[in-house]
């Protein structure tokens, strides 16, 4: 099968989910295909409880934690928000490090936040008391929860573009304390590139369009990969309020 026939064929299974989905967004197909390959024990890159390649869930996370720490370091009585925190592979090293009372991760998908609950321990969320829950219902909380950083690790280049106001706009929302950073794990090219049926980069132009009234204050270069349709770089985006 070439690339744009996998491009065929996933739009086309999309239309059919959203027929039978009215209001249904791309987020919540892609979510919901990706739960229900989890719920048949299969492990996965980066969520639930069984990960790719690693034997230690705390240690999977570790690395990309303190690369983000690197690239915005801050105090740990500093509020942080994770928007699209999946099931806390990276984010329970935010939980551990922050003050208690001070980490909000919102997802789509109330299987990833319980498997993130369970592999985090009770013992660890009873102390730091994070607040969990799903994006709908707690993004006007996190709007109002006074966040010095706001991340958004490797969902950026899943958003469709029919959606990208309502991604996009959700993080300027959780960023509205005066001063707050976000840092979202893009990928970028010279132009608009489909690398992959879910996966696309964009130009840096349209993601400084899209945070704006924000201001781009970093690019860190993660690496670059060839793609049929020409180079993508993955990076971390920094901008301010």
């Amino acid at each position: 099968m070439s690339l744009q026939q996998s491009f065929d064929r996933h739009d086309a299974q999309f239309a059919v989910w959203r027929a039978g989905h009215p209001g249904g967004t791309y987020a919540a197909f892609l979510t919901e295909r990706v739960t229900a390959d989890l719920r048949t024990g299969r492990a996965h890159t980066t969520l639930g409880p069984r990960l790719k390649d690693c034997d230690d869930w705390w240690s999977h996370g570790r690395p990309l934690f303190e690369e983000l720490l690197a690239v915005a370091p801050l105090p740990e009585t500093a509020r942080v928000v994770d928007y699209g925190c999946g099931s806390l592979r990276i984010d329970a090293h935010y939980i551990r490090r922050q003050a208690p009372g001070c980490y909000m991760g919102l997802d789509l998908d109330r299987t990833y936040l319980a498997w993130g609950r369970e592999l985090a321990g009770e013992a660890l969320l009873a102390e730091k008391r994070p607040r969990l829950g799903l994006i709908a219902g707690l993004m006007p909380e996190a709007a109002t929860f006074g966040a010095g950083l706001v991340i958004s690790v490797l969902a950026a280049p899943q958003v469709h573009p029919d959606e990208v106001d309502a991604f996009y706009g959700d993080l300027r929302a959780a960023a509205a304390a005066s001063g707050c950073r976000v840092v979202l794990t893009a990928n970028i090219a010279d132009r608009m590139i489909r690398y992959a049926p879910a996966g696309r980069a964009w130009p840096i132009e349209r993601f400084d369009a899209w945070m704006h009234p924000l201001t781009r204050i970093g690019l860190h270069h993660r690496r670059d990969v060839e793609k049929e349709g020409g180079t993508v770089t993955s990076c971390h985006l920094v901008y301010r309020r």
